[in-house]
């Protein structure tokens, strides 16, 4: 089965004794993993790890429990980051948490709006962390409504009802280890009524491992326990809420699809974004030549489309111009 984790630390120190292990053991039974970041250096690891690890993800982005420390400047490293790497995914993660206030309200909100703002400025999704914090999330998000505007609320725990309006707004819903904690029985109903192609999974390690591992250093490994868990709610099979999720997971962060489709380019895109829509499996190596030729292009003025059939073998990528 090819399991997505849409939300592990790996970067964490946790892992510092044996990351290299445990990601080969990982990889040797999931198809990807994303990293998301919390501050400006680990922003830095997860760029690291991105590039020695072939299918690890990433993200980048300041916690709320850490914009007390952020700056424009940091903003800006995050910027020139994430447009220079076509394996950063996303922007996270980012959001409120009004559980801890290591940060005040006000601080929390000023740098929600300004990645999310970032996120729109580089066509990235948003990996949201939402704790305890559900109105005023869904009010923000809100006020920044776009077309391209979407993302993940990692480690849901909110309502159905609220759920569904995030769903709304183009997001997609995602359940980690507590979803199978015995006495989760409010959240099980949740992940009960999410439509599956708006459903993710997640493990969020090094943190929140699910049964038989409670207590125990959490790993992507464990987010098997989640799809069984999932598929256990809905009464359909573990492969059917593997295969969807994955794909969910696909189209939100990678930007694929397992049919052949075109996008038209109608504004400026640097090369990075563009290779993205190419990051999968195989099309890795088209990703990085395109990358390398089409650098600093205005995709607007020069009229191009891009089609892409990602089960074509060799070249899974073609650019044409728009009429030839």
């Amino acid at each position: 089965m090819e399991l997505f984790d849409t939300h592990a630390h790996v970067y964490d120190k946790r892992f510092d004794n044996d990351r290299e292990q445990v990601l080969s053991d990982v990889f040797a039974h999931l198809k990807y993993v994303v990293c998301p970041s919390e501050n400006l250096e680990t922003s830095r690891k997860t760029t690291d790890l991105v590039n020695r690890y072939p299918r690890l993800y990433g993200a980048v982005g300041i916690h709320p429990h850490e914009t007390c420390h952020a700056t424009e400047d940091s903003l800006q490293e995050l910027e020139s980051v994430a447009r220079e790497n076509h394996k950063i995914v996303a922007i996270g993660e980012i959001g409120l948490d009004y559980h801890y206030f290591y940060s005040d309200k006000e601080m929390q909100q000023k740098w929600f709006h300004r990645q999310i703002e970032l996120a729109g400025k580089l066509d990235l999704p948003i990996i949201i962390h939402d704790r305890d914090a559900h109105g005023d999330t869904l009010r923000i998000l809100r006020e920044h409504k776009r077309d391209s505007l979407r993302g993940i609320l990692h480690c849901y725990s909110g309502s159905l009802e609220m759920a569904k309006e995030f769903i709304r707004l183009g997001f997609y819903i995602s359940f980690a280890g507590p979803v199978v904690f015995p006495k989760s029985t409010k959240l099980k109903q949740v992940a009960k009524g999410i439509p599956l192609n708006r459903l993710l999974i997640e493990t969020d390690s090094p943190y929140l491992a699910p049964p038989p591992h409670r207590g125990e250093r959490n790993t992507p490994r464990n987010v098997i326990y989640v799809a069984e868990e999932i598929a256990r709610l809905k009464d359909l099979s573990v492969e059917a809420v593997v295969f969807q999720t994955t794909t969910n997971a696909c189209n939100c962060l990678l930007y694929t699809s397992p049919s052949p489709r075109a996008i038209n380019i109608n504004k400026p895109l640097c090369a990075n974004q563009i290779a993205r829509r190419l990051l999968h499996g195989g099309s890795m190596k088209v990703a990085d030549q395109l990358y390398g030729h089409i650098r600093g292009s205005d995709f607007r003025k020069s009229g191009i489309s891009l089609f892409i059939g990602m089960d074509t073998i060799g070249i899974p990528g073609i650019i044409k111009r728009e009429g030839s």
